[in-house]
């Protein structure tokens, strides 16, 4: 657990979001310190190429002059130790290093050896793992450096003061770990930006309760933004940030975020509180809690809890398109075991509706709670596989048909492998029973019926050849994968049968060979049908990788599918054409697509394409086109394109935009651009528009300063390549 606690300057709609588009080319270090050996004593040694003694009285030393004491070193042109008053006076070129690592340059330092003390002026100074700068009067306590007063320091490399602080006192107190500034004034560019009278830090990175910098900001949602972070370090494992923030056009918010961890826990409580909104004109606030427990002997206990006030409040306090668009918050406290052959879990799952506008129907289930049992998959080769999973879950939602079920599934199978083919028999069962007795009389008609069950059998058989072929040059090898599955599910009529929490999926071409067609475990889809799909692949020999990858296949229905969602019987005798393909490019280029093909429309039902091309590390262009059925019509079509581009050595400009054809509108545009100067500091940029609930469009801007070795204020997006529909890490 990391906290930065160091000097925090400006931000503009500052979040708790870290910026992941970047990364540091290279590590900063300070300079190599020298140090002296090892000594046993606090005897002071000198080296020089000429020594001249007054016995009793004094010893002047001249050229290449190196003074050792315990772990301090000093190198320098001349030095003078007058023994009755124990002072050492060094001058020249003088390099002093102190026994905490800290180095000292200047033309003259005077040090009292014995008292361990000493002092110099017109210093530079560089402190361990810091950064360096320069003070009028440097005070030297026990090797040590100790006071500094008239200085300037910075973080930046040797020769560079883009950014620095001056403060006319500076205290090391190396027995609290603290360094203690006064009157103390930050500049960028040569221009003043903020001013301490006096502020303190840890020597040693470590985390300090304290005043963070202010955070200033603005929004079209919330106007102009002003807060002052303190931080609580509570514990080593323990911590706590409270932030008064004022919002111009809705009044005064308090957010705290309190973290903790364990050996075997880790955590975190979230709150945010605006008493009376003056837009709104109510209090709003909002609250989550993260917590994992790790129990032993293979349990673990997971809690995610969520919560706000009302519907507006993501839309209203949030910059992202994918946190703002959440319609149902998620509340979950789970307990589960994973063992090497069963796996267990039992859990109370339930969502906080903040769509005003949703319907019961849209409303999803609690499960209050669920218990579920299962076996660990087996993956064996030329031998008995099998498999089970009991469930038994309560469901609740306010005036709809309430109640549990019971849900079993076991099969076996025995495949058999060999290097041209497959061939995987599988023999199954499924059961699923309800009791509805807590239902009210409100959803009761004359078909309702508060127990019920269904029982049924299936059977399938998946197989497979491998054919390959390679071509004249020896360089590459196709591959022929033709594939069939057969599935048979009887059918169970089951139209009286509650739906808690089962729904038709997405189809593509991983769906030919799903045993069920519906999501969930109220509906067992009656089957009798064959699959026929193929597979071509193109492979390089020498690197193994392959390059090409062509698939496609359909589903002869040789009965009508009876069990459906609605009251229409499916009777086509070929399911959509699904298809997808993968291509790697020489010079990092990359595609891939996916179709489903309505044959009989002469219609491209669902699909999508992706072109990306990804020469380095950090340099990415997307750009993607994806086909959505909805009920408004026939498809949603959207356009999404990211790219994240360093350019002119320490710029890089990075966007995205996702864009809706079908209603012409804007879903979410982002745009970026960072400056970056090596260990020193860096500088970025981030404006967001994304569409509202209410349709229109919201507007922000981020910005973020990070200065080397002080830390970063304000905060960027995360990065809009990874909330691409078709970005893959």
């Amino acid at each position: 657990m990391q906290r930065t606690t160091g000097l925090l300057l400006i931000a503009l709609l500052a979040t708790t979001a870290e910026p992941v588009w970047s990364i540091e080319p290279g590590v900063c270090r300070n300079p190599p310190q020298i140090t002296s050996p090892q000594q046993s004593d606090s005897a002071v040694k000198f080296k020089a190429d000429r020594a001249e003694l007054k016995p009793g009285r004094s010893a002047s030393f001249y050229g290449n002059v190196e003074v050792t004491q315990d772990n301090s070193f000093i190198q320098a042109d001349q030095a003078k130790y007058f023994k009755s008053r124990d002072e050492l006076e060094v001058s020249g070129k003088v390099k002093y290093f102190t026994s905490d690592g800290a180095k000292i340059e200047t033309e003259a330092i005077s040090l009292q050896p014995d008292a361990n003390t000493g002092s110099t002026k017109n210093a530079r100074f560089t402190l361990p793992n810091l950064g360096h700068g320069k003070a009028g009067l440097i005070t030297i306590e026990n090797k040590k450096v100790g006071t500094m007063f008239d200085i300037q320091y910075t973080g930046c490399p040797e020769g560079q003061n883009d950014w620095y602080i001056s403060a006319s006192e500076l205290n090391i107190d190396y027995e609290k770990d603290l360094g203690i500034a006064r009157h103390a004034v930050m500049r960028f560019q040569g221009v003043p930006i903020f001013y301490w009278p006096y502020f303190d830090f840890p020597l040693s990175g470590k985390r300090k309760s304290g005043v963070l910098a202010p955070v200033i900001g603005a929004s079209d949602r919330v106007g102009t933004t002003f807060g002052v972070p303190y931080y609580f370090n509570i514990a080593p494992n323990m911590d706590n940030t409270l932030t008064p923030m004022w919002l111009s056009r809705r009044g005064l918010q308090v957010l705290n975020e309190f973290r903790y961890m364990s050996e075997r826990s880790s955590g975190n409580f979230d709150l945010e509180y605006l008493p009376n909104d003056t837009q709104a004109g109510s209090d709003r606030s909002a609250a989550k809690f993260r917590h994992q427990q790790d129990l032993g002997s293979n349990w673990k206990v997971n809690v995610d809890l969520n919560w706000i006030s009302d519907g507006q409040y993501l839309d209203d306090f949030k910059n992202n398109l994918a946190i703002s668009s959440q319609t149902h918050l998620p509340e979950r406290i789970a307990l589960g075991y994973e063992g090497e052959l069963f796996q267990f879990f039992t859990q109370v799952f339930g969502y906080q509706t903040i769509d005003d506008a949703a319907t019961t129907a849209e409303t999803p289930y609690s499960m209050l709670p669920q218990i579920n049992l299962r076996t660990v998959p087996m993956f064996k080769s030329n031998g008995i596989n099998y498999s089970f999973v009991g469930d038994v879950s309560n469901f609740q939602r306010k005036d709809s048909v309430n109640g549990r079920r019971g849900y079993f599934q076991a099969d076996t199978s025995y495949p058999l492998r060999s290097s041209y083919g497959y061939i995987k028999p599988k023999l199954g069962f499924y059961y699923w029973s309800y009791d509805l007795s807590d239902t009210g009389t409100l959803n009761r008609d004359a078909n309702f019926v508060e127990q019920d069950s269904r029982a049924l059998g299936y059977a399938s058989l998946d197989s497979g050849l491998l054919f390959d072929k390679t071509f004249s040059s020896g360089k590459s090898t196709q591959t022929l994968e033709p594939r069939l599955f057969y599935l048979y599910v009887p059918y169970r009529e089951q139209d009286n049968l509650p739906l808690f929490d089962t729904t038709l999926p997405d189809f593509w071409f991983a769906s030919l060979f799903r045993e069920n067609r519906f999501v969930g475990k109220d509906r067992v889809g009656d089957a009798n049908q064959l699959t026929v799909a193929l597979t071509s692949r193109f492979m390089d020999n020498e690197s193994g990788s392959e390059y090409l990858s062509l698939s496609a296949g359909i589903i002869n229905y040789f009965e009508g599918q009876r069990v459906t969602l609605s009251e229409e019987i499916n009777k086509k005798p070929y399911s959509d054409l699904a298809g997808e393909a993968t291509l790697r490019l020489p010079g990092n280029w990359y595609w891939r697509s996916a179709i489903q093909w309505d044959h009989e429309n002469n219609k491209t039902r669902r699909g999508n394409t992706f072109l990306q091309y990804q020469p380095g590390q950090r340099s990415i262009l997307s750009m993607g086109y994806r086909l959505q059925p909805n009920e408004q019509t026939f498809a949603d079509e959207q356009v999404d394109i990211s790219f994240m581009w360093p350019a002119f050595d320490r710029w890089t400009f990075q966007g995205r935009w996702n864009h809706s054809l079908t209603a012409n509108t804007n879903l979410e545009t982002n745009l970026g651009i960072e400056y970056r100067k090596p260990c020193c500091w860096a500088f970025r940029l981030f404006g967001n528009r994304r569409l509202k609930s209410d349709g229109n469009q919201a507007t922000s801007i981020l910005v973020q300063l990070e200065l080397t070795s002080l830390g970063k204020t304000g905060s960027t997006a995360f990065n809009p390549l990874k909330q691409s529909m078709f970005y893959e890490d």
